[in-house]
């Protein structure tokens, strides 16, 4: 993957995190991944499998098509 890519999740995920006031590790949680996983995507030092874009993209779908469905896979936060 490019580095234009890279910069594409990091800006998802910092989007995502920033739309619903999350934090790395609610994020995380999320995603599904450990924390330097996601922190690693963040700050570009790696780059997901093709499949966390994927998801982002269908999370995204559920997020517009039922947002009070969406919030409910938002994890608490701690």
């Amino acid at each position: 993957m490019t580095t234009e890519q890279t910069n594409t999740i990091s800006d998802r995920i910092r989007a995502l995190q920033d739309r619903h006031s999350m934090t790395d590790e609610q994020c995380a949680e999320y995603l599904g991944v450990p924390i330097h996983t996601l922190r690693n995507w963040r700050t570009g030092k790696r780059i997901p499998a093709a499949v966390v874009y994927r998801l982002l993209d269908v999370l995204g779908m559920v997020e517009a098509i039922s947002p009070s469905l969406h919030s409910h896979l938002i994890p608490a936060k701690g």
